[in-house]
């Protein structure tokens, strides 16, 4: 009977209730769809844009959205390196904004430096290599570089690195600090590897961290406060921002408040790496050296691991050995720590490109007339980083945004086939947890329907006093069964319990009532027994309800989760969905949703076949 009647079907009253009708059922929808395309944008987002609730990313339009989200890929999602390496000064990466005119004669003149320049390693580091939730562009090349290498074989990989990797997976980039100063790099055989997949990839996914940006950002900033007028106010100047204050590349000499924090920032605030002795200082050195071992080289040796024959052997540390370790890497810091300030001077990328600037041009005149800047003096030069972030999200855009668009869900993928056994474990436990409800329950549902027990009534009551009472309920009791039984930790304890249903028993007698009791009585004059009976009527018949009950077996055993972790703790019997929430504890929102999708493909496409199945022995016999 049709909701609204046909007569007078043209009158403005039905025809209103129809558009309400209408309304209605497209405000419901868009109130399920919605929420649904929200997910699905976001699985392609990051923490910068997670809170823009929309249905189609403004990163695969907008570049300014892609700057952002590139820079907090770029730098791990650590604004301090950030602002250290770039002089931005941002709170967050939702603030940083493309120049609006950069200057490309300076640009251009920092891209040849650093393809003609040969830097130690120990001055830069890559980008996207720190997992902070998601899995980063680097790292995952990096456990490519570790695969190739070992040719897949994990536990050699183990073996050389002294390493107790349980997957590729869980095998992290190292996070190279270098704008802090307890950052020492270890040169163990892990990080030799490491530093020459360092040297292999390509200049842009370098980060070079400005010394200059060090002190202004990281100290200046922390010990005055984030307003520069306090810094002016302590020393009697009118700088605009701190990124206009300079750093002399030796210690000021006029007594006074800029020596004092030049002293401080150099002692205790800058990495070594970034801080050199003049080799006029090396025989300072020498005579401390020989103070704190009273003079006894093999005292040094030992300490050392060396085999010196005297103390003028011993050399200051070069640019790029200043990673060192140990007691020379301890004899090394108390050395910078207690020398005179004027044997110190710094070093780093933005010195050395200060340098290169000054051999090309000459003076600073000359720097700024052909670069067209505006350099108060040399000390002013830094490395042009935020205009070289902006080039390269320009020039690289389709492959930044395919990365952005597909990393949350290559690091689910990668997750589910490389980590464990839970793909296998899930594909046995559901296809045995469907040939059971497609064997079990038809047999038990076909003895009912044929044959008139005088119980079937209190069986079918029983069957159905189950439904009562949740899954929840029968948890506990199966597990202590099972562990009475020995079997947990095993696809018995997975699929037992759930082998018979009692809801898919009365829902298979009800169909099998319906099948004509003329077909069954032809085929007993025919000479079917009752197996054939079963298997070449009752069920050739009725595929439609099966279909139903291997979707529902098939939806309990993969969407099992609670269940399977109970009797399955043995990581060598998880399932996909116990993995996937593991992941989900470790990773950040966005990788959760694209956890979720990647495991509802499965669902869906059984249950499309499924329904394909039910609507062809349902709905067109019926139209037919």
């Amino acid at each position: 009977m049709p909701i609204i009647s046909q007569i007078r079907k043209g009158s403005k009253w039905l025809k209103g209730q129809v558009f309400f009708i209408y309304l209605v059922l497209i405000l419901g929808a868009v109130t399920m769809v919605y929420p649904f395309l929200i997910m699905i944008s976001g699985s392609f987002k990051s923490t910068v844009d997670s809170t823009d609730f929309d249905i189609v990313p403004a990163y695969f339009y907008n570049d300014q959205m892609l700057l952002k989200k590139y820079v907090e890929a770029r730098y791990d999602g650590n604004v301090l390196l950030y602002n250290s390496s770039t002089g931005a000064g941002v709170m967050g990466f939702s603030e940083v904004a493309g120049p609006s005119a950069g200057n490309n004669k300076l640009l251009k003149e920092w891209e040849r430096f650093i393809e003609e320049s040969d830097m130690p390693s120990g001055y830069y580091r890559l980008g996207q290599v720190v997992n902070t939730g998601f899995m980063p562009l680097m790292q995952r090349e990096f456990v490519k570089y570790l695969q190739e290498r070992f040719k897949g074989n994990l536990t050699d990989y183990n073996r050389e690195f002294n390493s107790t990797a349980i997957a590729w997976f869980y095998i992290n980039a190292p996070d190279e600090r270098f704008f802090e100063k307890s950052y020492i790099s270890d040169y163990s055989p892990a990080y030799t590897a490491y530093t020459d997949f360092k040297q292999r990839q390509a200049l842009r996914h370098r980060i070079y961290s400005s010394v200059k940006n060090i002190y202004q950002h990281s100290f200046l900033s922390l010990k005055y406060g984030a307003l520069v007028e306090d810094y002016n106010k302590a020393h009697g100047t009118a700088y605009k921002s701190y990124s206009h204050i300079p750093l002399p590349e030796t210690v000021p000499s006029a007594p006074g408040i800029e020596r004092d924090d030049w002293i401080e920032f150099v002692r205790n605030n800058l990495n070594r790496v970034y801080i050199q002795v003049i080799p006029q200082a090396e025989g300072v050195y020498h005579d401390t050296l020989k103070r704190k071992y009273e003079n006894d080289i093999a005292r040094l040796n030992k300490a050392y691991k060396s085999n010196y024959s005297h103390f003028e052997q011993v050399t200051l540390p070069t640019e790029r050995e200043r990673g060192i370790s140990g007691a020379k890497s301890v004899d090394y810091d108390q050395f910078v720590m207690s020398a005179s300030p004027e044997y110190l001077r710094l070093t780093g990328p933005d010195i050395l490109f200060k340098h290169h600037l000054q051999r090309k041009y000459g003076n600073i005149q000359s720097i700024n007339r052909a670069l067209n800047t505006g350099y108060a003096d040399a000390d002013a030069i830094s490395i042009p980083s935020m205009e070289y972030d902006w080039a390269t999200v320009r020039k690289h855009h389709r492959d930044i945004r395919w990365e952005f668009a597909s990393r949350n869900y290559k690091m689910v993928l990668s997750y589910i086939l490389l980590q464990g056994r839970g793909v296998f474990n899930t594909a046995v436990y559901v296809l045995l947890a469907i040939i059971l409800a497609l064997t079990v329950n038809p047999v038990s549902a076909y003895a009912l329907s044929r044959f008139n027990l005088p119980s079937t009534f209190k069986i079918l009551l029983f069957m159905m006093a189950t439904m009562a009472f949740p899954a929840a309920v029968t948890m506990i009791p199966n597990f202590l069964l099972l562990k009475q039984l020995h079997l947990l930790n095993t696809f018995w304890a997975l699929i037992l319990p759930g082998m018979a249903n009692g809801y898919s028993i009365f829902l298979l007698k009800g169909f099998f009532d319906s099948l004509p009791r003329e077909l069954y009585e032809a085929a007993m004059i025919d000479g079917a027994n009752e197996w054939t009976m079963f298997w070449k009527v009752t069920m050739y018949l009725s595929k439609p309800i099966l279909a139903v009950i291997a979707l529902g077996a098939f939806t309990h055993a993969y969407g099992a989760f609670m269940y399977a972790f109970t009797v399955c703790q043995d990581q060598k019997m998880w399932t996909l969905m116990v993995w996937l929430f593991k992941l989900q504890q470790n990773s950040h929102m966005s990788v959760t949703f694209a956890a979720l999708i990647v495991a509802a493909v499965p669902t869906l496409i059984v249950f499309i076949f499924s329904q394909n199945v039910i609507m062809r022995g349902i709905i067109v016999p019926q139209e037919k």
